[in-house]
């Protein structure tokens, strides 16, 4: 069982899901016992260590829907506390039966929602369990058959539900990294941009740190497509995608917001470091000549962070304003949002612009 490296993340639906899983698992427990207390003659100390067990499974449950916000951590517990649960009935029935098939609730649990070593670490517990429960069970017999088939069937179970559940996952990821990526740029589209420019904006207003916006735009890019055809325009704006990633830095954020129109979300950059990223950006897009030589300027727009309040939207509305300033201001160059809008100098890029 070696299917997944790290833990899955549970939604606070999965969580609430998984809890009522375990509350299940362990009120079947009790209820299994009860009813075999009351429909089976048991010996003295049978009776008192099922009867036991059946109480503490009903605690468990109990409990367990007492706890406001259960952990992934607290549900790991409680699948090794039924494997324990279950190895005492094992140890106390007289005859055990078919009470071993009981583990596979937990381990099957564990292996829905569990990193690879807690969920290997897990069936070891079982497989230790299992042995000294039918090991001092004077009735257990076969003791092998039934170490070996309980063995097998709960580890077979175990990891086809694990290695189905990662599987699932990573599609979920796939499709989840899809809908979030421009497929031209493997950039964020505007769709993932925002939610993640929002958490940045707020971390940055709690923390009291600069943040800025800049808004970038391919300088008559559609002559490009008319010239050159639209091919070479993908080309370019896969292009100016690569430099874009490439000038960032690790917690920035890039997106490709529509046509050839880019944004860029700079945590701890002030309207100078913007600028001097703009100015990179220019530089690195007019020396990747494309196959038809085609030679991309860009204007950019900058919005800086200036309140502990500014919105999402304001800020990038403001960027778009400064964007548009340096278009009518002659193009190939950036400009900062400010009253009025401060439209800068053409980029310092070699040649003929």
């Amino acid at each position: 069982m070696t299917m997944a490296v790290d833990r899955r993340e549970l939604s606070l639906a999965e969580r609430e899901l998984v809890r009522r899983i375990v509350v299940g698992m362990f009120v079947g427990g009790a209820v299994v016992s009860a009813v075999t207390l009351a429909t089976t003659p048991q010996s003295a100390r049978v009776v008192l260590v099922q009867g036991g067990v059946a109480l503490l499974f009903a605690f468990s449950a109990v409990t367990l829907l007492l706890v406001p916000r259960p952990s992934t951590r607290l549900f790991e517990l409680s699948g090794v506390w039924g494997i324990a649960l279950t190895g005492v009935i094992i140890a106390g029935a007289e005859p055990p039966g078919m009470s071993p098939v009981y583990l596979l609730w937990p381990v099957a649990l564990m292996a829905w929602f569990s990193s690879t070593p807690v969920l290997v670490a897990t069936f070891v517990w079982m497989v230790a369990t299992l042995g000294l429960a039918l090991a001092v069970n004077p009735t257990a017999e076969p003791v092998v058959d039934a170490f070996i088939a309980t063995v097998t069937t709960v580890g077979l179970v175990a990891a086809l539900v694990g290695l189905l559940t990662r599987q699932q996952a990573r599609l979920r990821a796939d499709l989840a990294a899809a809908a979030d990526t421009d497929p031209l740029t493997g950039l964020l589209n505007r769709r993932a941009f925002h939610p993640r420019f929002e958490a940045l904006l707020a971390d940055a207003a709690d923390r009291q740190r600069p943040l800025s916006i800049v808004m970038l735009d391919l300088d008559h890019f559609k002559r490009i497509n008319d010239q050159h055809g639209h091919h070479v325009g993908d080309e370019v704006l896969a292009q100016l995608g690569g430099i874009l990633r490439a000038a960032s830095r690790e917690g920035d954020l890039v997106a490709r917001l529509g046509g050839e129109e880019f944004a860029v979300a700079l945590p701890g950059a002030g309207t100078e470091e913007a600028l001097a990223y703009t100015t990179r950006v220019a530089q690195a897009l007019w020396s990747a000549r494309t196959a038809a030589t085609v030679t991309p300027s860009t204007s950019a727009g900058i919005s800086a962070l200036t309140t502990d309040h500014e919105a999402a939207d304001l800020l990038l509305r403001r960027a778009d304003a400064a964007l548009c300033a340096a278009k009518t201001g002659g193009r190939n160059r950036p400009a900062v949002w400010a009253t009025p809008i401060a439209v800068g100098q053409r980029f310092a890029v070699t040649s003929g612009l």
